[in-house]
């Protein structure tokens, strides 16, 4: 009798473990519309934010970014903030006068139904304000989640490479 009563609370205990410790239940799986939807609506975010980026507005392409968790890194430094990232954007498209940019080969993966992370190249003609003309070859990689209805950017990474077309005065 005390082996049988031993059995059972050890079935209970085992039992109240693995529901207290088991994982969630997986969410349901996502349909190909909904994930089409997803990927169509972050590729309209990194079109705007390329056309941003062309009209040489920063405060338009940091709209496009979470500041309550926006980093980054652009190759060789990091922005842990959102602020340090604005500055450096800033900086960076005051060195232009003029930016003709457009995607190539850009890809869409859903990761969750509020997570996608959008990876492209592009290419870039930019004319510097001392005259140089520069060819950049970019390859970006941005993390975007759902905030508020809204696919926002809470991560950048990019590198390039930049070739002189035409060297400035």
């Amino acid at each position: 009798m005390k082996a049988l009563l031993a059995a059972i609370a050890l079935f209970v205990v085992l039992g109240l473990g693995f529901l207290l410790y088991s994982s969630p239940p997986a969410p349901p799986e996502m349909t190909e519309a909904e994930i089409a939807q997803i990927e169509a609506e972050v590729a309209a975010v990194a079109d705007q934010l390329m056309t941003a980026m062309n009209n040489l507005d920063t405060e338009v392409a940091a709209a496009y970014y979470d500041p309550s968790s926006m980093h980054g890194n652009d190759g060789a430094t990091y922005y842990a903030t959102y602020d340090e990232w604005v500055a450096h954007n800033e900086e960076l498209f005051g060195r232009f006068e003029e930016l003709n940019a457009e995607w190539r080969n850009t890809r869409v993966d859903v990761l969750a139904p509020d997570v996608a992370l959008f990876v492209g190249q592009n290419e870039v003609i930019a004319k510097q304000v001392t005259g140089a003309e520069t060819n950049i070859q970019g390859y970006i990689t941005l993390v975007l989640r759902r905030i508020d209805g809204a696919w926002k950017i809470i991560h950048q990474a990019s590198v390039g490479r930049w070739t002189a077309i035409e060297e400035g005065t």
